[in-house]
C-alpha cells in the first residue's frame, strides 16, 4: 500500500514539475514575442514620418522586416502591354473601350485575387489586389497591389464587383507581408466569377512563394498599400469609388503578447503555491502519523 502511495506522489510531483515549467516556458516566449512586436511597432511608427523612395531604389534587407516602408512606384496593370496592342488594332472609339475591358479574361493569369476572411468596421469580406507590371526592377516581374477591401454577401458563391486599375500613374505606397492564416493550408484557390463577369481568384492565404509556383512569375515579395490614390475603372468603363485600407501590418499587438505573459506567470506561480501547500500538508500528515506510532 506504502509504495502504491509513493508512487502515485511521484508522479504527482512529475506531473507537477512538467507543468510548471511548461507555464513558465509559454510565459517567457510570449514575453520574448511581445518584445519582438514592440520593436516592429516603434520601427513602423519611424517608418511613417519617413520620405518615400522609389522602388526602383529598394533593397530586400534580409536582417530586418521591410514592413511599413514608403515607396514610390508607377502602377501598370499587368494586362496592360496587350490592351495598348488592341486598342491600336481596333478604329471605332466604343469597339476601343469594350475591348479594354475584357483585356483581362485574356491572360492565363487572373489580375485580380479575392484574399477570404477578412474584416473590416465590423464587417466581414475580402481583400482585393491587383496584379502589375514591375518589370521595371531587375530581379521582379510583377507585384500585388492592393485596391482595398469590399464586403462579402451571404452567399458565397456570389463576389461583389471591383473596380482596377487600367492605365499607369504614379503612386505612393508602404510595403507589407501578411501572416499565413494558421487555419488553412496553402492558396486554397477557388477560380471565381464576380457578379460582374469578372474572372477572379480567391484564397485563403496571402503566399507570396506559393502564388509566385502558380502564376510562374517572379513575384515582388511584399503587397504594396496605396497611401495616394489610386484611379480605378469598374467594368463599365466608369470611374469606381476608392475603397477602405485596412492596416494591420502586426497581427497581435505588443501588449497583448505581454499580457498572455503575464497570465502564464501567474498560472505558474498559483501551481507553485499549491504545490508547495500541498507539500506542506503531506509533510504534516507524515510527522502526525509517525508521532501516532510511536
Amino acid at each position: 500500500m506504502g509504495t502504491k502511495i509513493s508512487i502515485k506522489k511521484i508522479f504527482l510531483i512529475v506531473v507537477t514539475v512538467a507543468l510548471f515549467m511548461l507555464m513558465v516556458k509559454l510565459g517567457f516566449w510570449q514575453l520574448d514575442r511581445g518584445h519582438q512586436k514592440l520593436a516592429m511597432e516603434q520601427a513602423l511608427e519611424q517608418r511613417m514620418s519617413e520620405r518615400p523612395i522609389p522602388l526602383t531604389d529598394w533593397q530586400d534587407d534580409k536582417s530586418q522586416p521591410q514592413t511599413g516602408i514608403k515607396v514610390e512606384l508607377t502602377v501598370t496593370p499587368f494586362f496592360q502591354q496587350a490592351a495598348q496592342q488592341l486598342a491600336e488594332q481596333q478604329t471605332d472609339q466604343q469597339n476601343k473601350q469594350s475591348k479594354v475591358q475584357d483585356v483581362s479574361s485574356m491572360n492565363t493569369v487572373p489580375n485580380l485575387v479575392f484574399l477570404d476572411n477578412q474584416t473590416y468596421e465590423g464587417k466581414v469580406g475580402y481583400l482585393v489586389f491587383q496584379l502589375i507590371d514591375v518589370s521595371e526592377l531587375s530581379d521582379y516581374a510583377v507585384a500585388l497591389l492592393e485596391l482595398g477591401f469590399v464586403p462579402g454577401s451571404r452567399d458565397r458563391r456570389v463576389l461583389p464587383p471591383v473596380g482596377y486599375v487600367v492605365t499607369p500613374q504614379r503612386i505612393e505606397g508602404r510595403l507589407y507581408r501578411r501572416q499565413d492564416n494558421p487555419m488553412s493550408r496553402g492558396l486554397m484557390v477557388e477560380k471565381m466569377t464576380t457578379q460582374a463577369g469578372q474572372a477572379v481568384l480567391r484564397i485563403q492565404n496571402l503566399s507570396m512563394n506559393a502564388l509566385e509556383s502558380r502564376w510562374d512569375k517572379t513575384l515582388f515579395p511584399y503587397a504594396i498599400q496605396p497611401l495616394s490614390l489610386v484611379k480605378m475603372m469598374n467594368v463599365d468603363g466608369e470611374v469606381s469609388k476608392d475603397l477602405p485600407h485596412p492596416w494591420k501590418p502586426v497581427s497581435m499587438a505588443s501588449d497583448k503578447h505581454i499580457g498572455y505573459a503575464i497570465q502564464w506567470f501567474s498560472m505558474a506561480a498559483v501551481l507553485l503555491m499549491l504545490a508547495c501547500w500541498f507539500g506542506y500538508k503531506l509533510y504534516r500528515q507524515s510527522r502526525h502519523s509517525a508521532k501516532i506510532l510511536k
